[in-house]
Parts: C-alpha cells; structure tokens; sequence
C-alpha cells in the first residue's frame, strides 16, 4: 500500500490551515506605482555626514516622484526632473538615472531604493558606472548622496 499522495495532502491541507501559503508574487511595476505623489524630504546625508533636522526643518525640500521622475521643487518653485529606470527584481530596487546635463551632456549615474510606510528612502552615487553603485543604505563614499522622503498627506 502506498501512502505518498495521502501524506503529501495531509501536509498541504494543514500548511493551508496554518496560513502556511507561500506570497503571491508582485504585480511588475507594483512599486513604481506605489511611489507616485509628492514629498518632504526629512533627511539627507553626504560623505557620512547628515545635515542638522532643523537645517531640513528650515529648508523645506520638496519631491516627486511622477512617472518614472524624481522631480526636485526649486525654493523658486521650479521643477528640476530626473529621469530613472526601476529594477524591482533585485533586493533591495536599484535605480538608473539620465540626466542632461547643458555642459556635460547626458549622464547616467546608479542608485538603491526602498519603501516602506509612506517613507522613501534613496541612496545615489554622484559617479557614473555600474561599479559605482552604493553598496547599501548608508553614503560610504564622498559622492555618495542619501535621502529620506516622506509622503504628502
């Protein structure tokens, strides 16, 4: 007498009554759309130095993401758009930005994303090249910029 399949069953029902179910996989591009909207930024930090709360407090930096834009609000009210790419597949997302530069011409630089909460954090190297990528969510190197966004209500 075999008793494979029964006992194959039996585990599978009592995972299924545990809640035991293995996570649906995420829709592509389910993160970008999460990051839509506008934001403040409460934190940044360059070269392993942060600037002072109240110093961010008194700025007031302001962001969004629209599309596949991080938009930076000028004091002036200018917007100053950066286009990315989203990788989702890797953990944590990475970011490819283009931007055109009036002297420089185009430029292509690397960065880390996560979001969790309403809080966006982006980790961004100011060099161009893949080997330049931030390893992790802290700026290591000089050119090396980190932000935290916090969602508009």
């Amino acid at each position: 007498m075999r008793r494979t399949p029964l006992a194959l069953l039996c585990v599978l029902f009592a995972s299924a009554a545990l809640g035991c179910r293995a996570k649906a996989p995420r829709a592509e591009g389910d993160l970008l759309n999460r990051l839509q909207g506008r934001y403040t930024c409460t934190m940044m930090e360059m070269g392993g130095q942060a600037a002072p709360p109240a110093l961010m407090e008194k700025m007031g930096l302001k962001y969004a993401v629209r599309g596949k834009q991080l938009v930076a609000y000028r004091p002036t009210g200018e917007e100053d758009p950066i286009d990315f790419e989203l990788d989702e597949s890797k953990a944590p997302a990475q970011l490819t930005f283009t931007e055109q530069h009036p002297e420089a011409g185009r430029r292509v630089t690397t960065g880390l994303l996560k979001y969790e909460d309403g809080v966006l954090t982006i980790v961004m190297s100011g060099f161009e090249g893949e080997a330049n990528r931030p390893r992790g969510f802290k700026t290591e190197r000089p050119a090396e910029m980190l932000i935290v966004l916090k969602r508009d209500n």
